[in-house]
């Protein structure tokens, strides 16, 4: 084995600046196959338009970060969560590579033994620059030049005067208008007519930020430059208020737009952000990045967004809602959400757990109840449903599995795609802490099987249950390899009342079909995503099992799918409930400090 590394740099300032690193181990016996695999991965990721607000986000970000502090582990938590994946995991046959680590953005290039390294450049997401490294040609340490910061090659050069007179004629009615209370209309057209297009007005308006706030002006020259756009990027006008933002997006020239970011000020009115959120037109992506780490102020702040936003961002069950805390925290071996047994209610991000139990021949040992939290995945039912289908096409069906496969679970979800009808596409999300923690220490260090706490099951989230039985085949005359057949039985689960989960509880009793709603995949999709169609839902998620028959574990396997009855769920809930005390003192310990990791869990 021997250390891979990558970096994410981009230019911010006027210089190119490491935004994110890792560091991954690889099999020596293969030379430039893994690397370029990655890079592939890595450019399409970085390519995604899903991936992009909140990318170009976090660039802006950057530019007021402290790159001589070295003491932060990524200043750009979704970047980083982006090289991460794109290192870790196989997005054509959705499994798992050796976990990466993530690198302090400041750290120096270090040799890679025996193999190349890649740098990657996102500062045009449409023209997305690389190189690679070999130790054998690049000096190890702080990339200097001669004892000083290498400049970068995009610093800007002395130039004559660039700006035409007008140019700055539109400049100086722009910054009149805003400081206007009223709009004096012949010069707002003025305005219009001068700059000729929208491009040259939202420099403009870059220009004087501070002063883009609430005011009519403000709300007009906004209309016209971002009208008719599916992303409006407002991240960079602090003083542009969340009811200013509400009342532009209700216009019906912003019906189409589906994504918008906003500066991280707007973190201060979470019941505004879920009001912004509660289906407005199209909107289904709200972006409200901060600065990186977990800070407790800017982490309880995230908090109270998801919080507000889970009951009433209606429109995020069709897409995605990206807070800095939640990507920060997969990355840094923290937990993110206060450990509740009791999970609170979301329409937002309904799924709270995923229970796996394993049947038949082929277990050979291994565990058979695999439990997996995702209520700190921050995933819409859409993404889940997406996520849970990557897993089963790369996991569930293989006849042997490694001990616990969480860390598929962690990547699998965290790059499932948001949209129906395109699971291929890959949208990031965060890696979910809980499981991913738990995954990783057991990959690390662990030899025992560990896993999440199960949760309670409560009338506001649903859990995933899936029963994977493989049988084997009559294998044709002259193989030699084994035949089998995979029966995959799924149902999403929630209970009329809370209804523990541990077995050792006083108050606990066991669960009966009267207790509990067993539905399938797309009955889930249309209680929780009203606003689509019930026959496109049932058709999609038609198109997701058929793509798992179509592409088997091995050439002589075969796959179906059947719907959980509300009995046999109830017995398998019953099942995983008779393990929650072994499994919980394991979780806790797993995530308790141990070994330097970090926690809320009390």
């Amino acid at each position: 084995m021997h250390t891979f590394q990558a970096f994410v740099i981009a230019s911010v300032g006027g210089r190119h600046r490491c935004l994110a690193a890792i560091s991954a181990e690889e099999d020596n016996e293969y030379e430039s196959e893994p690397s370029l695999g990655r890079l592939r991965q890595a450019i399409r990721i970085f390519s995604e338009a899903q991936n992009r607000a909140p990318i170009l986000h976090e660039i802006h970000l950057a530019s007021r970060y402290d790159f001589s502090d070295k003491k932060e582990l990524c200043p750009c938590p979704f970047i980083a969560t982006c090289l991460n994946v794109a290192c870790s995991y196989d997005l054509t046959e959705c499994i798992t590579k050796s976990p990466a680590d993530t690198l302090r953005a400041g750290l120096p290039y270090k040799k890679a033994r025996y193999n190349e390294s890649m740098v990657i450049d996102i500062s045009d997401l449409d023209c997305i620059k690389y190189c690679f490294l070999w130790f054998q040609i690049w000096p190890e340490g702080e990339w200097v030049r001669n004892g000083h910061e290498a400049p970068s090659s995009d610093l800007p050069r002395p130039r004559g005067p660039q700006t035409s007179l007008r140019d700055q004629s539109a400049r100086v009615m722009v910054k009149s208008l805003l400081e206007q209370r009223e709009i004096e209309p012949d010069l707002l057209s003025n305005v219009r007519g001068m700059t000729g297009s929208e491009k040259m007005l939202e420099r403009i308006l870059l220009e004087n930020a501070m002063s883009v706030d609430g005011s009519p002006a403000s709300i007009e020259l906004l209309d016209f430059v971002d009208a008719h756009r599916p992303h409006v990027d407002w991240s960079r006008y602090p003083n542009l208020t969340v009811d200013t933002a509400i009342a532009i997006l209700k216009r019906p020239s912003f019906s189409q737009t589906t994504t918008v970011s906003l500066h991280l000020n707007a973190l201060a009115a979470p019941e505004k952000l879920a009001e912004l959120s509660d289906g407005i037109g199209e909107l289904r992506n709200l972006v409200v990045l901060s600065k990186p780490g977990h800070e407790d102020d800017m982490e309880s702040a995230d908090d109270l967004v998801h919080s507000a936003c889970a009951n009433a961002g209606r429109g995020l069950a069709k897409g995605a809602l990206y807070l800095s805390s939640p990507f920060a925290c997969g990355l840094e071996d923290w937990i993110w959400l206060e450990h509740e047994t009791t999970p609170p209610s979301s329409q937002a991000f309904p799924v709270a757990q995923f229970l796996l139990v394993h049947q038949g021949q082929f277990l050979y040992g291994r565990p058979r109840f695999e439990y997996f939290f995702l209520g700190d995945a921050v995933c819409g039912p859409i993404k889940a449903v997406n996520g849970l289908f990557r897993y089963l096409r790369g996991m569930c069906c293989h006849h042997g599995h490694d001990g616990s496969t969480g860390l598929a679970v962690a990547y699998g979800f965290a790059c499932a795609s948001s949209t129906l009808g395109n699971p291929d596409q890959t949208s990031i999300g965060p890696l979910p802490s809980e499981t991913y923690l738990i995954a990783k220490r057991q990959y690390l260090y662990e030899p025992s099987r560990l896993y999440s706490k199960m949760r309670d099951l409560t009338p506001g989230t649903w859990t995933m249950l899936i029963a994977k039985k493989i049988v084997p085949k009559e294998r044709p005359e002259g193989c030699h390899e084994y035949a089998y057949h995979v029966h995959l039985k799924c149902a999403m689960v929630r209970s009329k009342t809370t209804m523990k989960a541990d077995s050792s509880d006083p108050t606990w009793r066991p669960f009966t079909s009267s207790d509990v709603e067993v539905v399938g995949l797309d009955r889930f999709l249309e209680l929780t995503v009203p606003q689509l169609a019930a026959q496109e839902l049932r058709e999609a998620v038609e198109e997701l099992e058929e793509s798992v028959k179509r592409n088997p574990p091995h050439p002589l396997a075969t796959v179906s799918f059947h719907l959980l009855g509300p009995d046999e769920a109830c017995n398998l809930l019953n099942q995983f409930s008779s393990r929650v005390p072994k499994t919980g003192r394991a979780a806790n310990k797993a995530i308790s400090g141990e070994d330097g990791a970090q926690s809320k869990l009390s």
